[in-house]
């Protein structure tokens, strides 16, 4: 039986900067909503991704992220997809607000 769970970064690039969001899921599938096959891209779900990232520790460098992902996944323990960057949402930013 799968698990689907995974230690995951958020990358976002707000006016401000690049942010990194680290957070546990096991529901990850959840925040990509629908596939716009005109544009070829998911359009991702703003209230899943503000619910499993919105209360998650903002870092600003993706080093600091991932060491923060490998202390969260030591915790965790093994996980099925293990520690993954999240890109297709980079414009989101503002959903944190």
């Amino acid at each position: 039986m799968s698990v689907d769970n995974g230690i995951y970064v958020l990358f976002t690039d707000p006016e401000k900067g690049p942010e990194y969001r680290v957070a546990y899921s096991h529901s990850i599938g959840n925040i990509y909503g629908d596939w716009n096959a005109d544009k070829a891209l998911y359009e991702g779900n703003l209230s899943a991704i503000k619910e499993t990232f919105g209360e998650s520790q903002v870092f600003h460098t993706l080093g600091e992220a991932i060491d923060f992902a490998e202390t969260l996944e030591y915790d965790i323990g093994e996980t099925e997809d293990g520690i993954c960057v999240i890109k297709d949402f980079k414009d989101y930013g503002y959903i944190f607000e």
